[in-house]
């Protein structure tokens, strides 16, 4: 009976997993973590879900806030190469006060980030960033001038174009606030002011595409923490009024948004199960209004503070669960290949027996990179990473970071080939690419290209081991980008 239990158990677990293979995949891509820090004292990641980590092209860029120095600084480290090799760590603020709760983003070598710091006295948004990608700064620059707190800052950028989100309780109480610039963070807007009511407005978290902006955030005013969104139009110059995403009698906060196209998706803890839960809704009309909510994780502990972000129609999601164990908590990640409809199942990336917490997640071509805080080396926290070099199957390679002056579709090489040809491209503005390859007939044969790609140049390659000798097309579709060329395959 034993032995027949056991079996049944076997096949069982066989025939899930033949189901899902995506799940077998998705978890031996995920490559070694690496240790970004190392010090006796405290490094944290942003506690109010703010992105720490950004990625672009083959650059990785992770910030966080360190008190090695006796108060809290901000320590930033470089990737040049996906993930592989990390350059010395920077201190890139340097006052006897506390700076604090940074937040980062990056498209090609222009990197900005921001923080909370109170050298004045009291707590203000601070901002600086790298033309370089990082490799040098330029100086600190003060955003908010008043005698109140503003704090918890998060940071969205497109064709460098910023927008910047904090809480400020300049009114007497917590109030969502923002900037925009047109300019890479040279000049600023005037302040809008986002939230008006009684209660508290906190933890914004923000994203943009194209000329869309979303700002959501957790609000007391209807008794209990719930989600509300509100969204621009027009690069963060107007707002839309406010929406209520959520509505349920108990807890709901720390959201995090990504969009792409008409496409904005949400994710927030959730305590209306008894514990906290990751909870997910969506909008398919550019956040006019919002879909049926979704419960995306179910354990009877702790999953806390998701991360998400989004690659096309790909979505990837991280968060910190303690199923393990009350006295620990892992990293867990999943992803939903299709705009949301469906999920795969959680994937534990983690195992180290100890608390690791406050994930953050970027994508950038065919990676998920993904840092956090981590308590194993003891009980004062460092950061760690690990990346997943296959968010999509095409195996693009992003040869520049650099921004074209235009989308272009280069000539096969070598052309003739047999059986593998290499198609470079180029992509001025981030957006959705599509490279398929077609037979004389006009009958689509092979799919190259199906991804979200930050400006840059990029490489893929046709095998046609599987075809037989004759001309060949290949079409790229980027936005209003579209052309056809013409190789010739010989066997």
């Amino acid at each position: 009976m034993k032995n027949s239990a056991d079996f049944k158990l076997i096949y069982t677990l066989l025939f899930i997993l033949l189901l899902n293979p995506a799940t077998i995949r998705i978890f031996s891509q995920w490559q070694p973590e690496v240790r970004i820090s190392n010090n006796s004292q405290q490094s944290w990641m942003n506690q109010s879900n703010a992105k720490c980590i950004a990625a672009a092209g083959n650059l990785v860029h992770i910030l966080w806030q360190d008190n090695r120095d006796g108060n809290w600084e901000l320590y930033y480290k470089r990737s040049p190469d996906n993930g592989l090799s990390w350059s010395d760590e920077m201190r890139l603020t340097n006052n006897s006060s506390v700076s604090e709760l940074p937040a980062i983003c990056a498209e090609g070598n222009f990197v900005y980030i921001t923080w909370c710091d109170s050298r004045d006295g009291n707590k203000e948004i601070y901002f600086k960033k790298s033309v370089n990608g990082g490799l040098n700064w330029l100086n600190d620059t003060r955003l908010t001038f008043n005698t109140s707190v503003s704090t918890n800052p998060a940071i969205t950028l497109v064709e460098n174009r910023l927008n910047l989100v904090w809480q400020d309780n300049t009114e007497g109480n917590y109030e969502i606030y923002s900037y925009y610039s047109t300019n890479g963070g040279l000049n600023w807007s005037s302040f809008i002011r986002l939230t008006n009511n009684a209660s508290s407005s906190e933890m914004p978290n923000i994203c943009s595409y194209e000329s869309k902006v979303y700002c959501v955030w957790q609000d007391n005013r209807d008794g209990n923490f719930e989600i509300y969104s509100k969204r621009s139009t027009n690069g963060g110059v107007n707002w839309t009024n406010e929406q209520r995403v959520t509505n349920n009698t108990f807890t709901q906060e720390r959201p995090s948004v990504a969009a792409y196209g008409a496409n904005v998706f949400l994710v927030w803890q959730d305590i209306r199960d008894g514990n906290n839960e990751v909870y997910y809704n969506n909008s398919i009309n550019s956040g006019i209004y919002w879909e049926t909510e979704r419960r995306l994780t179910n354990d009877i502990y702790f999953s806390a503070s998701p991360s998400l972000t989004v690659s096309g129609s790909t979505l990837h999601l991280v968060w910190h669960d303690d199923r393990n164990g009350l006295i620990q908590a892992e990293i867990y990640y999943k992803r939903s290949p299709d705009n949301g409809v469906s999920w795969s199942g959680d994937t534990r990336i983690t195992n180290a027996g100890s608390v690791l917490i406050q994930p953050s997640v970027a994508v950038s071509g065919s990676y998920v990179h993904v840092a956090w805080q981590d308590h194993r080396d003891g009980s004062t926290g460092e950061i760690y990473y690990k990346n997943n070099p296959s968010a999509n199957p095409f195996g693009i390679i992003n040869i520049s970071s650099e921004i074209p002056l235009s989308s272009r579709l280069l000539q096969n090489y070598p052309n003739p080939f047999n059986p593998v040809t290499k198609i470079r491209f180029d992509i001025q503005n981030r957006g959705y690419v599509m490279i398929k390859v077609f037979d004389i007939n006009g009958k689509e044969v092979s799919s190259l290209a199906e991804t979200d790609l930050s400006p840059g140049t990029y490489e893929t390659e046709w095998n046609a081991s599987d075809f037989s000798s004759g001309v060949y097309f290949y079409k790229m579709i980027c936005g209003d980008y579209i052309v056809t060329k013409k190789m010739l395959l010989l066997k």
